[in-house]
């Protein structure tokens, strides 16, 4: 029993030395891979960062300039808005102190051409107010469809993300 006792420990130590190369060499091989595959991933992982990083500033300043942009023609718009307001005051109030000058020299025939002149006034006034509605929606709709236009974050990273998985996929293929 002893002779079989050191029988078999003597195949086990056999075994250890002619197996346990081959495993070592295998962990190794395998320690190698993992290594080579974190340092893979962690370039991936940064080089998506700084892309990102990069696409989003871009997308900022785009949207930025664009914003200023419709900033400037909302300013234009209501500068020539606020200038046809005040002529639309200056005639109206022109056309008031012609009305009443002719009141005092025609008696009935300046009444009538003051009522014609008020709803004339009137009347421009709020074709003036249509005509601004009209500006500031066409300006919101142009906002709206800067906005729709522009990509989402997460869109963006779900492409990217995307695009990474392709990359390291391909790889995968290569070293097989």
């Amino acid at each position: 029993m002893v002779n079989k006792q050191v029988l078999t420990a003597d195949l086990d130590q056999v075994r250890k030395i002619l197996v346990g190369e081959h495993a070592r060499e295998n962990d190794r091989r395998i320690g190698k891979i993992e290594t080579g595959l974190a340092k893979e991933v962690s370039r991936l992982r940064s080089d998506l960062t700084r892309r990102l990083d990069r696409l989003e500033k871009a997308l900022e300043a785009e949207r930025e300039e664009a914003a200023l942009q419709l900033s400037e023609e909302i300013a234009e718009l209501t500068e020539s808005r606020d200038a046809l307001a005040k002529e639309v005051a200056e005639l109206g109030k022109a056309l008031e102190k012609s009305a009443a000058r002719l009141e005092a020299e025609q008696g009935k025939t300046s009444r009538q051409l003051k009522t014609h002149v008020e709803r004339k006034v009137k009347g421009l006034e709020k074709e003036l107010q249509t005509k601004c509605k009209e500006v500031s929606q066409e300006a919101g709709v142009e906002l709206d469809e800067l906005r729709a236009a522009s990509v989402t974050r997460e869109q963006l990273s779900g492409f990217l993300a995307d695009i990474a998985m392709r990359l390291v996929d391909k790889k995968q293929i290569r070293r097989s």
